[in-house]
């Protein structure tokens, strides 16, 4: 199949400790455990209607394309952190918008998405902190200007180094545990000695 260009939001969702909890409870425990999240997240994206693309290891990914693609993709990352959370697991999220590629490779014709939009929300889960939604600058516009969001719903982050892109500001969602989330990110980016966007404030 062609690729074919698309507008919408994607989704990366990582379970942390994967490697550990590998190594303290063997790998049969930790799949089951995997195993049962993933059965929750499957029933979080149905309930969203939201596109699960698929798992690699402990990472999860979902796409929406529908025109209100941010309100459901933000409403899923909530249901993700409540499973998550009800399992005792901990998560990392990450969130872009904008446009990229739906393409079938192989005999197989099994669906995939590729772009800068899908690089970006990869990036913004693995520059995450745990148990929070990261969203880009991008996901951030569409939400204020199309999902019914204020600038009260974001938590500033300041700017991070983040690999193909330079240094790029981020934001948290003001849902699951974002209090201590930005202060993970604070730690995080006082580390990795970047710089605050001349004229921003963080959002407390």
């Amino acid at each position: 199949m062609p690729g074919v260009e698309v507008y919408g939001t994607v989704l990366f969702c990582d379970v942390c400790d994967y490697t550990n909890r590998c190594i303290v409870n063997g790998s049969k425990e930790t799949l089951s455990i995997l195993q049962s999240v993933f059965d929750e997240f499957d029933k979080n994206a149905s309930e969203c209607g939201v596109i699960k693309v698929g798992t690699i290891g402990d990472a999860y990914m979902a796409v929406s394309t529908e025109l209100d693609h941010g309100n459901r993709m933000l409403q899923f990352a909530e249901k993700m952190l409540d499973s998550a959370m009800a399992s005792k697991v901990d998560i990392r999220i990450g969130m872009s918008t904008g446009v990229f590629i739906r393409s079938a490779f192989g005999t197989a014709s099994i669906t995939s998405y590729y772009g800068d939009t899908v690089n970006h929300a990869s990036r913004m889960e693995s520059n995450g902190v745990i148990n929070c939604v990261r969203v880009s600058i991008h996901t951030r516009i569409h939400l204020l200007r199309h999902g019914g969001c204020t600038s009260e719903d974001f938590a500033y982050c300041g700017v991070f180094p983040v690999k193909s892109y330079g240094v790029i500001p981020m934001y948290i969602m003001k849902i699951g545990k974002w209090q201590k989330g930005l202060e993970d990110a604070e730690r995080l980016r006082m580390t990795r000695r970047s710089f605050e966007v001349p004229g921003e404030r963080r959002s407390f």
